[in-house]
């Protein structure tokens, strides 16, 4: 209807331009322009936080240019069982917002170090290989046999194979549906954020090409939607100004995003 009511309106101006006199009115609405505003985490890794705790029903029509709602969870909540999904966790909650207009967007993860197997423990249990792990960037963290938390092995066969079948799941149902905003490019490194530096410490040379096949699957089975990655893929604090590995995401359409501004202290100002 509105396309159809804007499409009137420019064939009345062509036809009348010299006499005809438009002054759009303000509303007051706030506007909110596509891929830009507010996002709110209703889901941010821990099912327990953040959104989840706002009152039933509320789809924060009260935040002015909040038009993007984040549903970040771990693979073992979507396929607790091999081919049985629980699309339910994360359709019940976007369905507010989805129902106001907004948009949603997605992030699911297979490494996190507050739960034991957040890839399905049953993709170990088929053969997969992973590394316990304690979790801490120095020297107390990485590889640990007595380690609370496990890795998988991100490009072992077994892995890939069934990432590749949620996946396929996944895309079948969310790829080009006009209310899912992005998904993030999440299955590779702790938090989805694509590193292994406090886990299972992977060399940042083999992560360059591991990431790639990850990028790819999702690629392949979401190509028409927006996909994007965390820039932690080239480290932190990468000193490249494009990093191969961003670089590769980019040549493929995948844009780039930061899960960690204004977490530490900038370094010391100094004035030229």
């Amino acid at each position: 209807m509105k396309t159809a009511v804007l499409s009137l309106s420019i064939v009345v101006l062509t036809s009348a331009a010299l006499a005809a006199t438009v002054r759009p009115t303000d509303d007051g609405r706030t506007l909110c322009n596509p891929g830009m505003g507010w996002t709110m985490h209703y889901y941010s890794n821990k099912p327990w936080t953040y959104g989840t705790n706002i009152e039933q029903g509320d789809a924060l029509e009260w935040f002015p240019g909040c038009s993007v709602v984040y549903l970040r969870l771990p693979w073992a909540y979507l396929e607790p069982e091999e081919g049985k999904f629980n699309w339910n966790a994360i359709d019940t909650p976007a369905q507010r917002w989805i129902e106001r207009g907004a948009q949603i967007a997605f992030r699911i993860t297979a490494s996190e170090d507050w739960m034991e197997y957040a890839t399905p423990k049953w993709v170990f249990d088929a053969g997969a290989k992973g590394v316990r792990y304690k979790f801490g960037w120095g020297a107390g963290g990485g590889p640990n046999p007595d380690g609370y938390a496990v890795d998988p092995d991100f490009v072992d066969p077994v892995f890939l194979e069934k990432l590749e079948n949620f996946l396929k799941a996944f895309g079948a149902r969310y790829d080009g549906r006009p209310e899912v905003a992005f998904v993030d490019v999440g299955t590779y490194g702790l938090w989805g954020e694509g590193h292994t530096h406090g886990t299972s410490r992977v060399p940042q040379a083999k992560m360059n090409e591991d990431v790639k096949r990850h990028i790819d699957l999702h690629l392949k089975y979401l190509p028409h939607t927006q996909l994007v990655i965390s820039d932690d893929v080239s480290f932190p604090s990468c000193p490249d100004a494009d990093p191969p590995l961003l670089a590769y995401a980019r040549s493929k359409g995948v844009g780039w995003r930061d899960d960690s501004i204004m977490v530490a202290k900038p370094p010391p100002f100094e004035r030229a």
